[in-house]
C-alpha cells in the first residue's frame, strides 16, 4: 500500500521548485551575462542569499535537529506498506561483484554506438522530410 501524502506536500513541492530555480539563477545568470568581478558584485547586492540559505540548510541538517526530523519521518512512515532499505550494487566492469560501477555502463562502447545511430537516424529523417518538402 502506498502512503497518502500530507495536504502540505503541494506547498512543499512549490517551495522546493522555487528555491531550486532561484538558486540556479543566482549561481548561473551572473556568469552568463557578466564577468567574475561583476558577478561577485551582483551577489553582494542581493546579500548572497543563495549561499547563505544553502549553508544554513546544510548546518540545520548537521545539527541535532536532524535527529528530530528523522524521528518525525519515522513516526509518519511506520504505518502499513513497504519500507525502503539500501542494497549493494552487484554490477561491475571487471566481473568482480565487489567492485561497483557507480552508474557506469558495463559496455560503454555499445551505448555510444546506439547514441550515434539514433543521431544518424534523426538526421536522415530530417533530410528525407526536407527533400519531400522541396520536391
Amino acid at each position: 500500500m502506498n502512503q497518502k501524502p500530507l495536504p502540505s506536500k503541494k506547498w512543499y513541492d512549490i517551495a522546493s521548485w522555487l528555491a531550486t530555480q532561484t538558486t540556479f539563477s543566482f549561481v548561473a545568470a551572473p556568469f552568463i551575462i557578466l564577468g567574475f568581478k561583476e558577478s561577485l558584485e551582483v551577489w553582494a547586492r542581493v546579500y548572497y542569499y543563495a549561499i547563505i540559505t544553502t549553508f544554513s540548510t546544510l548546518a540545520f541538517f548537521a545539527s541535532p535537529a536532524k535527529t528530530h526530523v528523522r524521528k518525525m519521518l519515522e513516526k509518519r512512515t511506520r504505518g502499513p506498506g513497504p519500507r525502503l532499505s539500501r542494497t549493494v550494487s552487484t554490477e561491475s566492469l571487471d566481473g568482480n561483484s565487489r567492485t561497483p560501477t557507480l552508474g557506469v555502463s558495463a559496455d560503454p562502447g555499445r551505448d555510444l554506438d546506439e547514441v550515434v545511430k539514433e543521431i544518424q537516424d534523426g538526421v536522415d529523417k530530417v533530410r528525407r522530410n526536407s527533400i519531400k518538402k522541396n520536391a
